[in-house]
Parts: structure tokens; C-alpha cells; sequence
């Protein structure tokens, strides 16, 4: 087999076998720096899609952690923490007068309860009608709730009202007339009824010794 010549040909200095055949040119350096920055494009992305889904599961893990946080920590507070039972009423005057007129709490919205049966104290809402206040109690909502139960067998209780203490006993309504009227209320002052569901209880608010 006769020798072969090389021929160098083009500014890039591709090269042509003098038999015919053509050998592969040299990269094109732009198309190869091309690859290069696509290649890490790609993997800024995947590391972007990444940092992002650890962000997410960062955030669900808040959502799901933070509330039994709370729920758990409110359990020594003195008193509820928003919507989470707290522990019992200690701070604040102890009103050891009997009160005959509750219409000054007609405009609070919440106040704090506390059986005395129990250690954990909650956010209610209250109802003042002809003087007398009411405590509402929506069976069904929050699931779970057993305070009414506990109320119906013991009554005592104490009602945080502006810092101060009122010492009652709770009597469950059994009027039917009375419970519509306290419903009315109910929607008159906030605005919507409590969570049916399984039902609404109504207590009565009676003031008690110490």
C-alpha cells in the first residue's frame, strides 16, 4: 500500500486524507463553550428546583410542626393562647361580689374559661340576655371537645373577663324557647351561628362563692 500525503486544509486546520477520505474537523470552540453553558444551565436549574422543594418542605413541615408546638406550650400558659387551651386563670382580680347584671361583658366578644374540675382553661364566646350572661358551647367543633360534658357534672367554674376573675357555677339551658332566643343572639352579635354539627349547648352563668 503506496504511502499516503497529508493535506492541511481551512483556517481551523482541518485535515483531508489525500485518498478521499476526510478526517472530523477540530471542535468549534463557541459551539463547545456553547455545550458547556448549557450543561450548567441545566444544573443551576435542577439545583434551583431543588433549593425550592426544600423551601416547600420546609414550610409544611412549619404548618404541621408549629401548631403541636404551640398546643403543647399553651398547656402551661396561663390561660388559652388564641384558639389553643391554656393552663389555669391564676393572674388577675379574684371579684369575690356577686354579680346580679352581666351586661357589661355584653361587649366582649371572648373571654377565658376554666373548669375547676380541670386544669385547662379556653377562648368562649359570651351572651348576655336580660342581664343574665351564657356561655355557648357548638358540640361538634372543635372535634374532640369534652369541656361540656365535664360542665354538665360540675358546674364550677371561673370566667376571665378584662383581667379580672369571676367565680360561677355553669348550669346547662334545657329551655327550648330560651336557646332559640340565646341563637338569635348569637347571630345578632357575631354575626353567624355557632358550628351546628351535632348541636349547640347553652350554659347559664350564675355567680358563686369562694
Amino acid at each position: 500500500m503506496g504511502p499516503l500525503a497529508w493535506a492541511l486544509v481551512g483556517v481551523r486546520g482541518s485535515c483531508v486524507w489525500s485518498g478521499g477520505f476526510r478526517a472530523h474537523p477540530p471542535p468549534d470552540p463557541v459551539f463547545a463553550i456553547c455545550q458547556v453553558e448549557c450543561r450548567l444551565a441545566s444544573r443551576r436549574r435542577k439545583e434551583g428546583a431543588l433549593r425550592v422543594l426544600r423551601i416547600i418542605g420546609f414550610l409544611l413541615a412549619c404548618v404541621v410542626v408549629l401548631p403541636v408546638v404551640v398546643a403543647f406550650g399553651a398547656r402551661f400558659h396561663d390561660g388559652p393562647v388564641g384558639l389553643f387551651p391554656g393552663g389555669p386563670l391564676e393572674a388577675g382580680t379574684l371579684v369575690e361580689n356577686p354579680v346580679t347584671d352581666w351586661n357589661f361583658a355584653q361587649a366582649e366578644n371572648t373571654i377565658e374559661l376554666q373548669l375547676l374540675s380541670q386544669q385547662r382553661s379556653r377562648t368562649t364566646w359570651i351572651l348576655v340576655h336580660d342581664g343574665a350572661a351564657f356561655i355557648p358551647c357548638a358540640i361538634g367543633f372543635p372535634p374532640g371537645k369534652t369541656w361540656h360534658q365535664h360542665a354538665v357534672q360540675d358546674g364550677r367554674a371561673v370566667l376571665r373577663i378584662e383581667g379580672q376573675r369571676y367565680p360561677v357555677t355553669l348550669e346547662r339551658v334545657e329551655d327550648p324557647e330560651l336557646s332559640a332566643a340565646l341563637a338569635a343572639i348569637v347571630k345578632d352579635k357575631y354575626g353567624r351561628s355557632p358550628p351546628a354539627g351535632e348541636g349547640v349547648w347553652y350554659f347559664r352563668v350564675t355567680s358563686r362563692p369562694t
